[in-house]
């Protein structure tokens, strides 16, 4: 089942907490691969440093601005969705 983000997640974003969940699965998808030693997010739909701190990560990993923050309609969260799916319950 695809699982659409909605609003923004991050820094100053919205933070719905479906969407903040989404982001967190997908985040743990890309930290294991790309920085194994990093610690995993805590998938719980609340912001932390650690999300802002793992999607400025994301961001800079693709020489992106770092906002820390991802717009729901972004360039880097589309890359996020199809670099990084991950199987989540709708």
């Amino acid at each position: 089942m695809k699982v659409k983000v909605v609003h923004s997640v991050g820094e100053g974003g919205e933070n719905n907490s479906r969407d903040v969940e989404i982001i967190q699965e997908l985040l743990n998808q890309f930290l294991s691969k790309e920085f194994p030693t990093f610690p995993l997010l805590e998938v719980n739909g609340q912001v932390s440093f650690n999300l802002v701190k793992s999607i400025k990560m994301f961001q800079s990993f693709r020489m992106s601005v770092m906002t820390g923050c991802l717009q729901a309609d972004s360039v880097d969260l589309v890359d996020l969705q199809l670099l990084y799916r991950t199987e989540m319950k709708g």
